[in-house]
């Protein structure tokens, strides 16, 4: 099984490869960007390297991507911080953003792109600031600086999720679906079987509630990153929903706003989520940015 250690922890990764080549269009002709580009992807809060979309991950790879994978530490398959051995409890995203080095080192890579979703998108923000030169491109997408009064979740959202866990497999998956029909967005319909398999595959894979609780106290804890964000200097692609009820769209702005020269792309309708619709116009945006900062980084 793919494993390493990194950063004192064993983090499990998976790597997708590219099943086409790198292009996109340029004054009505296409651009081929040569050898492999590598994509780096950080899920969100309690998420595992399962829950990205097959069919974002699929679009992205034959969209000439090979694409890393990770469970962040207390999801997934990576070690659980339940105060066994010497391991403390709490930790903040700037450490979730040396494990994520930690797995870079480890796989021997230079460089590569980097993408993250909501909390995913503050642990790839982190990871810009702490080891720029790692970094050929960033893509935040439905995150935050970490600024106060960003996060702004509506009173149902913040209800949902501290509530008190379900244990039991089908009561799981009920609870799971009212929290994710409230995020989802008013623009495009909810796609209840999608979501169901997610959270039973999520589930049989590794449930463990308790790593969520550190990992929002991880995101609590953590600076505001506004003015370390001003200072980096790539190609950028900052992505929100337009009707987000968990981190406001005002967080993806502000992002947008410290990072000069980076692109910010709003959708309406759009919530907490990736709806199948928008998965495509997606990849469109994910992909020029990763071509935008290969073709200047190999012209100069």
């Amino acid at each position: 099984m793919p494993h390493i250690t990194a950063n004192f922890i064993d983090i499990y990764y998976e790597v997708v490869p590219a099943c086409g080549v790198l292009a996109w269009p340029s004054n009505g002709s296409i651009q081929e960007v040569p050898d492999t580009c590598q994509l780096l992807l950080i899920q969100g809060l309690g998420g595992q390297l399962i829950s990205w979309n097959s069919l974002f991950i699929s679009e992205l790879s034959s969209r000439g991507l090979e694409l890393i994978l990770l469970d962040n530490r207390d999801s997934g398959l990576s070690t659980k911080f339940d105060g066994s051995g010497d391991r403390p409890t709490s930790y903040t995203v700037e450490d979730m953003a040396d494990d994520v080095m930690g797995l870079v080192e480890a796989l021997g890579i230079d460089s590569l792109h980097v993408l993250g979703g909501s909390m995913g998108g503050m642990i790839a923000q982190s990871f810009s600031i702490r080891f720029p030169e790692k970094v050929r491109s960033l893509c935040s997408i439905m995150s935050t600086t970490g600024a106060p009064g960003l996060l702004s979740p509506t009173p149902e959202v913040v209800a949902a999720l501290t509530r008190k866990p379900e244990f039991e497999r089908e009561r799981v998956i009920s609870s799971g679906l009212d929290t994710w029909r409230l995020i989802w967005g008013s623009g495009y319909d909810f796609e209840d079987e999608y979501v169901a398999n997610k959270i039973a595959s999520e589930f049989d894979r590794s449930f463990y509630p308790q790593g969520v609780g550190r990992q929002l106290a991880a995101i609590m804890s953590s600076p505001d990153r506004t003015d370390d964000l001003a200072r980096l200097k790539l190609e950028t692609l900052v992505i929100h929903g337009q009707d987000d009820p968990l981190i406001s769209i005002a967080g993806g702005q502000a992002t947008h706003q410290a990072i000069s020269g980076s692109k910010f792309v709003s959708y309406p309708g759009m919530g907490h989520s990736m709806p199948g619709p928008l998965i495509a116009p997606i990849v469109d945006q994910i992909v020029a940015n990763v071509c935008r900062a290969e073709l200047a980084l190999r012209s100069q």
